[in-house]
């Protein structure tokens, strides 16, 4: 399996452009996507695990304080 890695904080309209990009990606399904909730801004990240949860990706969070 590939892998992608994102980086993620606070900025919730561009995570999810960036979310939808990844879905529509030729041979996504190959990939695991390993994204981190840099900390700080506990409801945005809230928001972005939302995003996520609702993501056609194959993905793993972690989530940061």
């Amino acid at each position: 399996m590939k892998i992608i890695t994102l980086a993620a904080w606070r900025r919730t309209d561009y995570f999810q452009q960036v979310v939808k990009s990844l879905e529509s990606a030729e041979g996504v399904e190959d990939y695991l996507v390993l994204v981190s909730l840099d900390g700080g801004y506990p409801q945005r990240q809230t928001e972005m695990v939302a995003i996520l949860r609702e993501s056609k990706l194959n993905y793993q969070s972690f989530v940061h304080e």
